[in-house]
């Protein structure tokens, strides 16, 4: 049977009470005298890149035991979510030292691809030095024995993000980054030579390469008008790889894990246990930089930002009451234990 349109037979007519449907193809209203067109044109995200952050959680000012510090926080992201641009400038007020730190992240394919640069100033009291002639370089008298230095951190990062588990509870990722960090003294030509003065020990500087794998698993969960998670749990585990091939002078291997549980108490109101501990191992390559460094918060935590994103500090893994970055060791083990409790809830229509 061959197959030919023109020999069908016409469909008899429809009876129904509805009305007649308007034509499915209206005419387009023209646009200020222009004809309007149909045809599509691709996605452009510099168009909609713009600051998103509110002006009052931008900037900040503080300290971390090195005299005052003043910031400003930029964030610039399309509407769709795909490029994301931070900006962070940090000014240390006594010591006249300006840091700060660019990172970019692209996420529109299903590996998220990041890319950042970081300058960053310490002082550390590790290293002692003698004063020929106790005058600094200012002029100034300073005295004979001499404790600590400035220390400057240059670091470039490039990482990647897979996603192995999405899921509306559980979610399982795995990241791949490189790091290269350049630790500059900044007081290295200060010292002068003394015969009659005890040796010097020089800071550990110089360049260090390194690569990081880290898997991660998390179901932690959150609920209307609560603080934080309040139920499940998180596991990551880390294997870092420091080699002079990887661009630098030391060699090392370090393994970390952490595990934390959000335990709810049963009785009335937001009541939950926080706990969580962290540990890791290096094989002693890094030698006096140490293969981890345990201590207090990098920052004083700035009280309006915390209030508009109504986000936790963030004191996992830290030590409080201590100075940031103030123990060295090749081996640790951190237990945090937290009581929440939430004092009131808010809402806005």
């Amino acid at each position: 049977m061959k197959f030919d349109p023109s020999s069908f037979l016409e469909p008899l007519p429809v009876v129904d009470d509805l009305p007649v449907a308007d034509e499915p193809n209206p005419p387009l209203p023209e646009d200020r005298g222009r004809p309007a067109s149909a045809r599509s044109t691709r996605y452009k995200p510099i168009r909609t890149m713009y600051p998103r952050a509110i002006a009052p959680a931008s900037l900040d000012f503080g300290g971390a035991g090195q005299g005052l510090e003043l910031g400003a926080k930029l964030e610039i992201a399309d509407v769709v979510g795909y490029h994301r641009l931070t900006g962070v400038f940090r000014q240390f007020v006594d010591h006249q030292q300006p840091t700060g730190s660019v990172e970019y992240t692209f996420s529109r394919l299903v590996p998220t691809f990041r890319l950042a640069f970081r300058r960053d100033f310490r002082i550390h009291d590790s290293s002692q030095r003698y004063s020929y002639d106790n005058i600094s370089a200012d002029g100034s008298f300073q005295p004979y024995a001499q404790k600590g230095y400035r220390e400057r951190q240059t670091s470039v990062r490039a990482g990647i993000d897979v996603p192995i588990v999405r899921h509306a509870i559980h979610n399982a990722s795995a990241s791949l980054d490189y790091v290269f960090t350049r630790f500059r003294d900044l007081d290295r030509d200060r010292e002068r030579l003394d015969p009659n003065a005890p040796a010097s020990t020089p800071p550990a500087a110089g360049d260090l390469g390194r690569v990081d794998l880290e898997l991660r698993y998390s179901n932690l969960r959150s609920v209307r008008y609560g603080y934080a998670d309040e139920t499940g749990r998180a596991a990551s585990v880390r294997l870092s790889v420091v080699d002079p091939h990887l661009g630098g002078q030391y060699g090392d291997i370090q393994i970390g894990a952490a595990y934390t549980e959000r335990i709810r108490m049963p009785w009335r109101g937001h009541q939950v246990l926080a706990l969580r501990i962290g540990g890791g191992a290096s094989a002693g390559g890094l030698g006096r930089l140490g293969g981890f460094r345990l201590g207090g918060l990098r920052d004083q935590p700035d009280v309006i930002q915390s209030f508009l994103r109504r986000e936790a500090f963030g004191e996992a893994g830290y030590l409080r009451g201590f100075a940031w970055r103030s123990l060295p060791g090749d081996y640790y083990a951190v237990l945090n234990s937290e009581y929440r409790i939430l004092s009131s809830t808010s809402s806005a229509a």
